[in-house]
């Protein structure tokens, strides 16, 4: 089975610390580097906010848990893997238990309990894609490996977005299904919208404000996908697989 999650190279004894260790070493090597101008305050920022990042933070957890001293590189890749599949599912797990959160006598701290971690998720998730457009293209380790993860971040904003559109009753359709609304948001991220299915308010002269942020700030993300989706590909046109990612 391992021979299936990594090959001999993965199975090397080189120990290695993620979590704020790393943090710290990605923004130092930014600070340090010879850069000016606009860029270098998007790095900057988004190397800050990266040490608030969930997934920093479960890292860093597990680091300590080897006082420190690191952990081997195929546990980190496959950690992060899993992760993802994690985030994946509670996304989707969320989304049916909205709409029955609102229908049913649900605690009153369940939905708020609910919500949270997925604005946790969603900031986890734009941070990380707006590092992988402009700041950590560089320490990919297979640029293959870098598009599957996008593409699975992807759906993690499409699902998000679709929870978003549910909790704030941004559809023009009275009690929108969860169905309903992963549509909406599927069309909207690939800007494909066939009008049978629109945010309140978007047609009218007192148009519903959050609705249409909410849509706004989808086709931002989108975009950044494309972004991601470029960087990737250069990635391999100049041969960057290479490079330590950790």
């Amino acid at each position: 089975m391992n021979k299936w999650l990594h090959g001999p190279a993965r199975l090397d004894r080189k120990l290695v610390t993620q979590g704020w260790t790393q943090a710290r070493r990605f923004l130092d090597a930014e600070l340090n580097r010879d850069s000016v101008g606009i860029a270098r305050i998007v790095r900057l920022a988004v190397l800050r906010l990266n040490f608030y990042r969930l997934q920093v933070l479960i890292e860093e957890c597990l680091d300590r848990r080897r006082v420190n001293q690191g952990r081997y590189r195929f546990e980190v890749v496959l950690w992060r893997e899993l992760y993802y599949v994690l985030q994946l599912a509670y996304l989707l797990l969320a989304l049916f238990l909205v709409p029955w959160a609102y229908a049913s006598a649900a605690p009153l701290w369940f939905l708020p309990a609910l919500a949270s971690i997925v604005y946790l998720v969603f900031f986890d998730m734009l941070i990380g894609v707006v590092g992988s457009a402009f700041v950590w293209r560089r320490y990919s380790l297979d640029p293959l490996r870098s598009l599957l993860l996008s593409l699975m971040n992807y759906a993690h904003a499409i699902i998000a977005f679709a929870i978003l559109y549910l909790s704030f009753d941004c559809l023009n359709v009275r009690s929108p299904t969860p169905l309903q609304a992963l549509y909406f948001s599927a069309v909207t991220a690939t800007t494909v919208g066939f009008g049978e299915l629109h945010a309140k308010g978007s047609e009218t002269v007192a148009p519903d404000s959050v609705a249409l942020l909410l849509v706004m700030l989808q086709l931002a993300v989108s975009v950044l996908f494309a972004l991601v989706l470029v960087s990737t590909f250069l990635a391999r046109v100049l041969d960057e697989s290479g490079k330590d990612p950790l």
